[in-house]
């Protein structure tokens, strides 16, 4: 009996040897065509180097392994990059090659994926879809919402102007008539999250003519009832467009796409700004002097305010909200 424990025991340790030699030699032949990076632990990869200050401890990684490294994010193979001449070559010179975006398991479940121009990579049908929301839906002739109907705006030499133009100014009036309530109430403003209502009703007053959230609310009102009550109009033809996008619609890929960006960006500039006292209180002083105290900014005094033209540029080339959106993934593998 203990003869034949012990054989058993010597067939199970070898056959972990073997299969721990197989892991290793997997490991060590993929890591040869990566970059370099810290030694992963088993399961965890390198998660437990990130802590709570992601960025923090990527710009501590780089300093040691350089400005392209690779990590292990649980069984997740990732890419690092923090130069930016790197950044443009992945990004402008090789972007075709870097267009595939990493799927969650939560779209594999229907495979919504398949029908979606955000996580479809570059193909045919990608390519359709694209076609296909630029021309039948963002286009100016099937853009006819009772707003645009009703608002047609001609300049004093007979061209046409810009007919949204009228509405974001009515969004962002908006939105300063909110964040002055919020100082007289003495609450403080989440300028992400009023950011990006500002930008989603601004989206979807342009293709359906409705808010889909209040500034004052936590979360938006669900689309698909909204969508289905806004559409009084049979007989328009984004009525139509509506009808058969519609189960597809319901996944929010065209509003994320439309409001996360703009959102991350005024975060990110209204940030600098706070940490740059004196830059802030250049910008506010450009404002009474050439718009005046208490008067809304129209967009064409943008011209007419070269510092704080000046400080947006700025802000997208040091901060580009790109890096924080979904990450990109390599076509072929290393």
């Amino acid at each position: 009996m203990e003869f034949l424990s012990l054989i058993l025991y010597l067939l199970l340790t070898i056959t972990l040897l073997q299969i721990l030699h197989s892991l290793l030699t997997r490991t060590t032949k993929t890591r040869s065509n990566l970059p370099p990076g810290p030694a992963p632990l088993p399961v965890v990869g390198n998660l437990l180097k990130l802590g709570d200050k992601p960025h923090k401890s990527l710009a501590e990684l780089a300093k040691t392994h350089g400005p392209i490294m690779s990590l292990k994010l649980g069984r997740i193979t990732t890419v690092v990059i923090s130069s930016s001449a790197l950044a443009k070559e992945v990004l402008q010179k090789q972007d075709l090659a870097f267009s595939t975006r990493s799927i969650p398991n939560a779209l594999h479940a229907e495979e919504q994926y398949k029908y979606s121009v955000v996580w479809l990579p570059v193909s045919d049908r990608w390519r359709s879809l694209r076609k296909i929301m630029n021309s039948n839906i963002f286009s100016g002739n099937d853009l006819q919402t009772e707003y645009l109907h009703e608002n047609l705006y001609i300049s004093n030499d007979g061209s046409r102007l810009d007919a949204n133009q009228n509405l974001r100014q009515q969004k962002v009036k908006e939105l300063i008539a909110y964040a002055g309530k919020c100082c007289q109430d003495g609450v403080a403003v989440d300028i992400g999250s009023a950011a990006f209502t500002t930008s989603l009703n601004l989206l979807s007053n342009t293709v359906f003519s409705v808010d889909l959230a209040g500034l004052s609310q936590e979360s938006a009102r669900e689309f698909r009832d909204l969508a289905t009550n806004i559409t009084m109009e049979p007989g328009n033809p984004t009525w139509l467009i509506i009808s058969l996008c519609l189960p597809r619609l319901t996944r929010k890929d065209l509003f994320v796409a439309g409001t996360d960006t703009t959102s991350s960006t005024i975060e990110w500039a209204m940030a600098e700004l706070l940490h740059n006292p004196e830059i802030l209180e250049k910008a506010k002083a450009e404002l009474e002097q050439t718009i005046g105290k208490g008067k809304l900014i129209q967009e064409s005094d943008i011209s007419r305010l070269p510092l704080l033209a000046g400080n947006c540029e700025r802000d997208n080339e040091d901060s580009p909200v790109g890096p924080i959106l979904n990450p990109s993934q390599s076509r072929d593998g290393c």
